[in-house]
């Protein structure tokens, strides 16, 4: 089994980008095809990954502004916004072996940039917070809370499947 089936990137990314292109594609009533992000497998990685990284940016947030604001709704929001243009942009341009594996780290980074931008307008009470109590956090701290949070995601994507291979190797 190669090397990127055993440690995804981002919620089981490289796996999806490695499995094999000339799977069944699923055509969704708009002219979007999703091909090998359909597993349910990458769905429940991310779930867990998703769930770490809104726990560490709202405690993040917390800790920098004081904000008691619940913002897990809006968070989850934007992480399924950024998630989903990540795997749809792995699935078209990154794939297996080590060009793949720059690949997506350049995508990582232009997730951490792009969360942060919208953690920056979040917190400046222009992005889907009307009405409730946030305070302003600065471009580097905004950067800083959405590099910490992506990397903690990383972490489960990875940690998560590593665990059930290993698992299922001691089993067997």
């Amino acid at each position: 089994m190669p090397w990127w089936r055993l440690a995804p990137v981002r919620c089981a990314a490289c796996y999806a980008a490695g499995r094999q292109r000339n799977a069944a594609l699923l055509t969704l009533p708009n002219p979007v095809v999703v091909g090998d992000i359909d597993d349910p497998i990458i769905w429940t990685i991310a779930a867990f990954a998703m769930w770490a990284e809104i726990k560490v940016v709202r405690s993040q947030l917390r800790r920098i502004r004081g904000i008691d604001s619940d913002l897990d709704n809006v968070l989850l929001l934007m992480n399924l916004w950024t998630w989903i243009a990540f795997l749809l942009a792995v699935e078209a341009w990154a794939g297996p072996g080590p060009d793949g594996v720059l690949r997506i780290a350049a995508l990582e980074l232009a997730v951490v940039a792009v969360e942060a931008v919208l953690l920056h307008a979040l917190m400046r009470d222009r992005f889907l917070m009307k009405g409730l109590a946030v305070r302003r956090i600065r471009w580097a701290q905004a950067f800083r809370v959405s590099l910490v949070g992506n990397l903690v995601s990383i972490a489960v994507s990875l940690a998560l499947p590593l665990a059930v291979v290993t698992v299922a190797i001691v089993l067997d």
